[in-house]
């Protein structure tokens, strides 16, 4: 029963960490060893399966993976019918409309519908950076296990900060691009691609493809459901691009029997319809035309050009450029690398957008009088805002900081404020009454008042100034050389590392410094 601890992994990923042997009655010394096999929880199989009615097997289904049964298994076993309506509400809906719808049967597919959005909002500086907990716990439901991140210093933590919180939510967007593109694979794909005719020559060659059958039968549907016919021609051109030079081809003959200037189901024939763009290393320019795009700049100083539609844009590290014209639509930037820049092109001026913040927790900048949208989804009053400045082709208005428009965000109340400070330069912040939390930046300069009443302040990594006014206070100055002036109340003061100053005057009350780093 003796053993040794090893560290051995065998060529199945095994971990053989007790290992022993034994010996038989006929001598023969065999090994003995305590195996901790290597388990891919994603990998799982259903049991217990429900019996599927009509309605549903006609429907899309999807694997399942993870703690989440089949698509068809869960709306199955989901009573309240909500699952399938939100399946059928994918299939006939297109644009914003169908992501919206995807994104909320995707919840209730893995479960987590009911999960507070806020529930993941990080304990140190960031605050809740990943926007939704519904889209982390979605992903940890179909990985089967939980994700925990490292902080610095080598503390888990179940709650994102800033860096991870970008990688998940990239994770989420091609969660959405593959749920997307399975539902709407081979079931009716097949069905509408065995329209289009190909010739050939004597050699196999593709010499013509016919597409006019299937423009007649799009035609046909299109007079007495356009949305749904169009979402149809859509799956069908994402599904043509995987098919090589005949995908190609096909492509190339549906538009040019489609019309720019003719109706929608027109001018989507005669648009490119889907892109993902991935860059390399180096300095890429990435450029799409219409329809919806996806570009990944990679490293290197990027400069991304989604063009028109409904378009999905990450730089990634490095010093990148997102270039946005009039009529491009709705654009989403995610990127918290580099110093990036936003470039408005000709026709838009500083006069024409309108920055806000919405019910969702991101930055938008609209375009005035149009439907044309940017939305930076790395981006909120508790967060570092997704690129660095703005500027435009109108040569009077030529570069607006971000810091300014994060700043123009955060109002503070004379109610319980929660408020996240920029993550860099100088942070000047002066709150009102009310019991306020506030953050200031960690790589930033950060000059904070609480104001009255009991206010939690906290520093970042250089010389921050905290001042808690009267109330109940508790300062923590952070990394950096701090000055904490608790002012009067029943306060706790924290300088942490560096050479703190504390300040204490004649009817302050009662102040408690825990402290021993520094000097």
């Amino acid at each position: 029963t003796n053993y040794n601890n090893s560290n051995e992994v065998d060529a199945n990923n095994n971990a053989h960490k007790q290992q022993g042997s034994f010996t038989t009655t006929a001598g023969t010394t065999n090994k003995m060893n305590d195996v901790w096999f290597d388990v891919d929880l994603a990998k799982t199989i259903e049991t217990d399966l429900v019996e599927v009615n009509d309605v549903i097997a006609n429907l899309p289904n999807l694997a399942g993976f993870g703690n989440v049964h089949s698509l068809h298994q869960a709306m199955a076993l989901d009573t309240s019918g909500e699952l399938q309506d939100l399946v059928e509400q994918v299939i006939s809906a297109s644009g914003a409309e169908q992501n919206d719808a995807l994104t909320q049967m995707i919840y209730h597919w893995t479960g987590v519908e009911d999960i507070d959005p806020n529930s993941r909002t990080a304990d140190r500086m960031y605050g809740n950076v990943i926007g939704d907990a519904r889209k982390l716990k979605a992903l940890e439901e179909l990985m089967g296990q939980e994700w925990l991140g490292t902080w610095c210093g080598g503390d888990r933590d179940r709650n994102p900060h800033g860096k991870a919180a970008l990688i998940l939510l990239k994770a989420f967007d091609d969660l959405q691009l593959y749920i997307k593109d399975k539902l709407f694979d081979d079931n009716n794909n097949d069905n509408l691609l065995s329209k289009i005719r190909i010739s050939t020559n004597d050699e196999g060659e593709l010499t013509e493809v016919h597409v006019s059958t299937f423009i007649n039968y799009l035609e046909f549907e299109y007079a007495d459901n356009p949305q749904q016919t169009l979402n149809q021609l859509r799956q069908v051109k994402i599904a043509l691009l995987k098919l090589g030079d005949v995908g190609k081809q096909t492509l190339a003959a549906l538009e040019q029997a489609g019309d720019e200037d003719g109706n929608a189901l027109a001018q989507m024939l005669a648009r490119d319809v889907y892109l993902h763009l991935i860059g390399t290393d180096g300095n890429d320019i990435l450029t799409s035309g219409s329809g919806f795009d996806v570009l990944e700049g990679g490293n290197g100083d990027d400069t991304l050009n989604a063009g028109q539609g409904n378009d999905k844009v990450t730089g990634g590290a490095g010093n990148d450029i997102y270039i946005f014209n009039l009529g491009d639509g709705q654009l989403e930037i995610m990127d918290a690398n580099g110093y990036d820049g936003l470039k408005f092109g000709e026709g838009i001026t500083k006069d024409d957008i309108t920055i806000t913040q919405e019910a969702d927790g991101f930055v938008y900048i609209r375009i005035n009088n149009t439907t044309d949208v940017v939305k930076f989804t790395q981006a909120s009053t508790t967060s570092t805002l997704a690129i660095d400045y703005i500027y435009f082709a109108d040569n009077s208005h030529s570069r607006i900081d971000a810091n300014v428009i994060l700043a123009s965000l955060k109002t503070l109340t004379e109610g319980n404020d929660t408020l996240t400070a920029n993550k860099d330069g100088t942070n000047n912040i002066q709150a009102l009454a009310g019991d306020d939390t506030i953050t200031g930046g960690i790589d930033a300069r950060n000059n904070i008042d609480g104001g009255a009443d009991d206010d939690t302040l906290t520093g970042g990594s250089y010389a921050d100034s905290l001042i808690g006014g009267q109330g109940n206070d508790t300062l923590n100055g952070g990394n950096g050389d701090d000055t904490l002036n608790a002012g009067q109340g029943n306060d706790k003061v924290t300088g942490g590392a560096g050479n703190d100053i504390y300040i204490f005057n004649l009817g302050d009350g009662q102040l408690e410094i825990m402290d021993a780093n520094g000097y």
